[in-house]
């Protein structure tokens, strides 16, 4: 559910645009169209012209779950790049996060200059390198058991439409397609940090090169085919199947597992 304070016309909340110009000074903000994210974002521009970004959410709604990105955020902070929280502020309705804005642009967007071997490699290398990250004290985690209770949530509550689903799954009601994914749950998990939604848009490059991480309100520990699948989801729409070899080469992947890739993006579906 898309939370606004205004749903015709969204704005920042007056307690959180307060702290902000403690911290930031005068600035000017603008609604930013962002179409992957269902919550309200807006852009900064302060006097000095520092550009950050505000994204706001109502607190129940676990798509956009603003305060696990400010955790996830503290946590890889030192171990991958990713923006600083500036500021983060939870109301009884609402939370709101503050961060700054990365250098370069989406790798998606960075396809029209990077030749596609060099963005592959940068998406997988990536990703390896946020999996192999220790664990052990992570407080992060989004289970499969919680993602499949969600899935079913939305379903029972109707808030999802089979015309958004990918073009093959279109034929199948939400119900229908929610019986089809529990027919197909792994019985195995290899556990990581996962990002959650690891797709092209959510990777910022800079001149070639990673710059960092964003839309981490659904990361934690997981399953890593959550991002694996997700991943190859992203090389299809954005490059065509004739690169999932590559990815799979520099992620360090030997056997792809198939059916694990088919579940975790039949399960995106349902968020």
């Amino acid at each position: 559910m898309i939370f606004s304070m205004d749903l015709r016309n969204p704005q920042i909340p007056e307690r959180f645009l307060a702290g902000l110009k403690e911290q930031l000074g005068p600035f000017e903000y603008y609604e930013f169209p962002d179409g992957a994210s269902k919550a309200d974002v807006f852009q900064l521009v302060t006097e000095k012209e520092r550009v950050f970004f505000v994204k706001v959410a109502g607190i129940k709604d676990q798509n956009n779950n603003i305060d696990n990105e400010r955790k996830a955020c503290h946590w890889l902070l030192r171990k991958m790049p990713v923006p600083k929280v500036i500021h983060f502020q939870k109301h009884k309705k609402w939370a709101a996060i503050c961060t700054p804005q990365l250098l370069g642009e989406s790798l998606a967007n960075a396809l029209d200059q990077l030749p596609p071997e060099t963005a592959v490699k940068i998406y997988a290398q990536t990703l390896k390198q946020l999996h192999d990250l220790p664990i052990d004290d992570c407080p992060l985690r989004f289970s499969l058991g919680d993602r499949i209770a969600l899935a079913r949530k939305w379903v029972e509550k109707g808030e999802l439409y089979n015309s958004e689903f990918e073009p093959e799954n279109q034929r199948y009601t939400p119900d229908a397609l929610f019986e089809k994914l529990l027919q197909l749950v792994p019985h195995e998990q290899h556990l990581v940090f996962t990002h959650g939604d690891y797709c092209m848009d959510n990777i910022f490059v800079n001149n070639g090169e990673l710059s960092g991480l964003i839309d981490l309100g659904r990361a934690g520990i997981a399953d890593m085919y959550q991002d694996i699948a997700l991943a190859i989801r992203s090389i299809r729409h954005e490059l065509g199947m004739e690169y999932e070899a590559l990815f799979c080469q520099e992620y360090g992947l030997d056997n792809l597992d198939q059916d694990k890739v088919d579940f975790y993006i039949l399960l995106d579906e349902f968020f």
